[in-house]
């Protein structure tokens, strides 16, 4: 079976509050996200996709998936 890696480089942040996109009624913070609205925990990471479309995800997969890559000079 072939392995693939993805291409796209995508912005990540870890959360902190005033990121949210609102609040749900029992108080827990919550990005809009394509596949809908998702509860964010404390220690998650906001990753910011190609287009503009954010999603958290749990620091230790962002941490075994994402690898930080430096900036390029112009």
């Amino acid at each position: 079976m072939a392995k693939y890696r993805k291409t796209a480089l995508v912005g990540g942040v870890p959360y902190s509050p005033g990121m949210e996109d609102g609040i749900t009624p029992d108080g827990k913070p919550f990005i809009a996200t394509l596949e809908g609205n998702m509860i964010i925990s404390p220690t998650d990471w906001i990753l910011t996709g190609v287009t503009g479309e954010r999603w958290p995800i749990k620091e230790e997969i962002f941490k075994s998936t994402y690898e930080k890559v430096e900036e390029l000079q112009k």
